[in-house]
């Protein structure tokens, strides 16, 4: 299932991945073809959100994209709350049009500035319209060094028009999102566990004994999640001495006399 959003929902919204790069890049037809699967024309919309389902073995994880608007400044706060509510970034430029690479790279920057060098997500740098090779402007080299330079995830040239290395644009961000997100589905998990007593309860396959009869040792050995390991404790309960069982037996004949006594006051 794939879907689409306007604009008016995307300012406030965390969404997964961000697409930069300016008009003549060809970044709408590359977005277009990874959501539909075929070439389409670039539609006039100014920003989109798109949601694409991603299949990865037996599980399917949603991968929502922002196509931004280039003509929009990057430092007013609705471009500012959406260049940082997201998870991993695709800058991209046009192999036919050298200043779509050098507004790219000034792109990138004003990113890193807003940012935080140490607060940017995964990037991936990718050529657009790699089958117009006669009218290349931009060798791979220069787009492989800019890569290289930044630490980019990955580098690669692709076309929309035949589909060519489309989905590797964006598989390597999809997947780091798809771990990220079941991460955070465990952790959550945890958080909202029920926390039992180590003493109330025993789980599954830890072993409890309780012997309470005299001369014998009382065990309790209690494993839970929030216990690694238990200490037991052996408690012995000893049966009463000789002695001790005359001393008894003295007393009670001396409480059965002292019933026969009159006290006067």
């Amino acid at each position: 299932m794939n879907l689409h959003q306007d604009n008016f929902g995307t300012l406030n919204q965390e969404y997964d991945i961000c697409l930069l790069g300016t008009e003549s890049s060809g970044k709408t037809s590359l977005v277009l073809y990874y959501i539909h699967n075929r070439y389409i024309e670039e539609e006039n919309a100014p920003e989109d959100l798109y949601t694409k389902v991603v299949r990865t073995g037996h599980s399917y994880n949603e991968v929502t994209i922002l196509d931004l608007n280039p003509r929009q400044d990057n430092y007013s706060s609705s471009r500012k709350r959406q260049l940082m509510n997201n998870s991993g970034m695709v800058f991209a430029y046009s192999i036919t049009d050298h200043h779509s690479f050098h507004d790219m790279e000034q792109l990138y920057e004003q990113v890193v500035e807003l940012r935080g060098g140490d607060q940017m997500p995964p990037v991936v740098v990718v050529g657009l319209k790699s089958d117009l090779e006669d009218e290349r402007n931009v060798s791979y080299e220069e787009g492989k060094q800019f890569s290289d330079q930044i630490g980019a995830l990955k580098f690669l040239e692709a076309n929309s028009r035949w589909g060519t290395n489309v989905d590797k644009v964006f598989e390597p961000l999809a997947e780091i999102i798809r771990q990220k997100k079941s991460f955070g589905r465990r952790l959550s998990q945890v958080a909202i566990s029920p926390r039992k007593s180590p003493l109330a309860s025993t789980p599954e396959g830890s072993p409890r004994k309780a012997k309470n009869h005299i001369g014998r040792i009382e065990e309790e050995v209690v494993k839970s999640e929030d216990f690694h390991s238990a200490e037991v404790v052996p408690v012995k309960h000893e049966s009463p001495s000789k002695k001790d069982e005359s001393v008894m037996e003295q007393v009670h004949e001396d409480t059965k006399n002292s019933s026969r006594c009159c006290v006067v006051m």
